[in-house]
């Protein structure tokens, strides 16, 4: 797959994610709107970009990522389940009560957040 379709492919995959959470939660509500605008963002620099070891989650080597826009959370949890960071089940805990996962990321350096 080229590389353009690659990213086409991972951007439609966040998308869908990203409804697919939002659609769960209910009342509760998920920023939807601050995740969809980030998805373009998440997937060049997942998709492209970042320098990062699955396996070794911690390296001093490894690339940094800050999203600082707390309303896109949803997008940035969705990218880090693509990317291998987040297991289907893990995220599908979205703002279930107690769960890591809720509308404003918290740091989790093994988790990529």
């Amino acid at each position: 797959m080229m590389k353009n379709e690659h990213l086409k492919d991972i951007a439609k995959k966040l998308r869908l994610r990203i409804l697919e959470l939002t659609h769960g939660v209910g009342k509760n509500g998920a920023h939807v709107g601050g995740g969809l605008s980030a998805v373009e963002i998440l997937t060049t620099i997942y998709g492209h970009v970042l320098n990062y070891d699955l396996n070794n989650p911690l390296d001093k080597n490894r690339d940094r990522f800050i999203l600082s826009k707390g309303h896109s959370a949803i997008a940035l949890f969705s990218a880090l389940q693509i990317a291998g960071f987040l297991t289907k089940e893990e995220l599908d805990q979205f703002e279930v009560n107690g769960s890591p996962y809720y509308a404003h990321a918290s740091r989790n350096l093994v988790k990529g957040i």
